[in-house]
């Protein structure tokens, strides 16, 4: 919602009595103000050294319940409007209160009253006008929720003004841009305000800045079968070659999820390339050796295509020419081919084989989400079945019977941590939720860690060490299946790395209660004694009258 000023406003008007917290000249990295004090201090709060405005994106919510002793300023009397909306309504049984009172629903409706103080919002040059739904001239009630896209450090004004004419009579009199003084008069009273810069913890996950995963990346064809032949789909990123709109079919590489990525590795099905630091300086021959094997590949298709032409022109002329010259030569076309596995003599691949061995480079799981997140993935694929992302859906994972491309998804599954709350209100959304999209919700509760991570991660909560990557957000994925990318630098310093992982004591996962040793074998797992899973689950699904299987 953006507030319309109304004309007079824009005649540039003084509104009443006003302070140095006008809100024309909030302070913002674009708009420092005119009073050299308070924009002074306001600037370097706002912007960074150097001047420019510090970035940070997210969603704001801002929740305005009521105000308290508010007061006119001295010698200023209550507008005679005022008075006689006050005599006329009851600010006890306003529409706030009135709301509560009917027999066949308990909501509360939001009836301006006019004659009470309304509330102006100002963030990053965003106002909201927020009239009061009850209380007093002293003590208005808002209830108001606003919400606002964040794109960097703003101040966050709020001004209270009480009205100085009837506005619903005055609105019924000439045109005035559709609006009356019921809107904004230009000698509304100012009461007060305030401004604040809104907190952005550092524990909070904040896309723009903080350690990520690096991206698990496949690029062949024959690496994608075997993952699927494994149960893992990953998600296609790359685009058709030729196709101007590619917002339904993408191509190669497919990216990974992280639980896919210690999925794999924990039954030994994949195999982790660190591309950042697979290649080495190169040296100038080794340049130029390179550069003369282009050369010759180019004059060899080019003089390829040259020849393909000569031998559909002489099927209808005679040309004698048996050499083409050189601007023939470099006007017919070539082709550049991209090869899947580097040739250069300067890449030599570092390969990585377990989980414990990437956790330098790439600290997963390393907080209680995300290791109940890896668990819960190995436990809906030993029952079978195939998992995606359920960020569209509403869930963790949305859950599959089958290949996704032969199957639509039956169930939504979301995890629940242990201790963790979930109110009859979200049971309810989420089993509407669920009714919505035709699919099952289930609640995937966290019976029970392992012994070793879970003790572990008791003893991480209790030292409150930050996460950087909150707590637990499903982040991009590792090195791919195949092929992939270095890590983020400065990841490892940033991030803790749960030391059970780290010491290999889960580098092997134990089999299936569905999977036979047969099938285990034919998948080139290895059973291990010291086999380890991460959690263990209870399943609970939202599938009863009124919500729909």
């Amino acid at each position: 919602m953006s507030w319309k000023l109304g004309k007079k406003f824009k005649e540039g008007a003084n509104l009443g009595a006003r302070t140095p917290l006008d809100r024309s000249a909030t302070p913002t990295p674009g708009n420092p103000g005119t009073d050299g004090s308070a924009s002074s201090s306001s600037s370097n709060l706002l912007a960074s050294s150097d001047g420019a405005p510090i970035p940070r994106s997210g969603l704001l919510t801002i929740r305005v319940i009521d105000a308290r002793g508010l007061s006119l300023p001295a010698g200023m009397q209550t507008p005679p409007a005022v008075a006689r909306a006050l005599a006329q309504y009851n600010p006890n049984a306003s529409s706030l209160a009135q709301s509560f009172g009917r027999e066949n629903r308990q909501s509360m409706q939001r009836k301006q009253c006019w004659w009470l103080p309304y509330l102006v919002l100002e963030f990053d040059k965003n106002e909201i006008l927020i009239d009061a739904i009850g209380g007093d001239v002293q003590g208005p009630t808002w209830m108001f929720r606003a919400h606002f896209d964040v794109s960097r450090i703003s101040e966050i004004s709020l001004q209270t003004y009480l009205r100085s004419g009837d506005g619903h009579q005055q609105q019924q009199e000439a045109h005035r841009d559709g609006q009356g003084d019921d809107v904004m008069g230009v000698s509304d009273i100012y009461l007060g305000g305030v401004k604040f810069l809104p907190s952005h913890p550092s524990t909070s996950h904040d896309p723009l800045s903080g350690p990520t995963l690096p991206i698990a990346l496949v690029w062949t064809v024959s690496s994608l079968k075997l993952l699927r032949h494994y149960g893992c789909t990953g998600s296609f990123t790359g685009t058709l070659a030729q196709f101007p709109q590619q917002n339904i079919f993408l191509g190669l590489p497919v990216q990974l999820l992280p639980e896919e990525v210690v999925y794999l590795l924990r039954r030994n099905l994949a195999v982790i390339i660190d591309e950042s630091s697979s290649y080495r300086a190169s040296s100038g021959e080794e340049r130029q050796e390179r550069r003369g094997e282009r050369e010759v590949e180019r004059e060899t298709e080019q003089r390829a295509a040259w020849e393909e032409k000569m031998t559909l022109r002489a099927k209808f002329t005679k040309d004698p020419r048996t050499q083409p010259t050189q601007e023939e030569l470099e006007s017919m076309p070539w082709h550049i081919t991209l090869l899947t596995l580097s040739v250069f003599p300067w890449y030599t691949p570092q390969t990585y084989t377990s989980l414990s061995s990437i956790q330098h480079l790439y600290p997963y799981p390393s907080t209680q989400r995300e290791v109940a997140s890896v668990g819960l993935f190995e436990h809906l694929l030993e029952q079978n079945n195939w998992c995606l992302a359920g960020l569209r859906f509403g869930g963790t994972f949305a859950v599959y019977p089958g290949d996704p491309l032969r199957y639509h998804s039956h169930y939504t599954a979301q995890l629940v941590l242990r201790e963790e709350e979930v109110s009859l209100m979200t049971l309810v959304a989420n089993g509407r939720l669920g009714t919505s999209v035709k699919k099952t919700h289930l609640l995937c509760c966290v019976e029970g860690f392992d012994e070793e991570v879970g003790r572990e991660l008791q003893a991480t909560q209790a030292e409150a060490v930050p996460d950087g990557r909150g707590s637990g957000t499903l982040g991009a994925g590792a090195t791919g299946a195949t092929e992939g990318t270095g890590a983020t630098e400065g990841s490892e310093s940033s991030t803790k790395v749960l030391q059970c992982i780290k010491t290999g004591q889960y580098d092997t996962a134990p089999r299936g209660e569905k999977e036979s040793h047969e099938v285990r074998e034919a998948r080139g797992e290895v059973a291990d004694a010291d086999a380890r899973r991460f959690a263990t689950f209870k399943v609970f699904s939202l599938a009863w009258a009124g919500f729909g299987t």
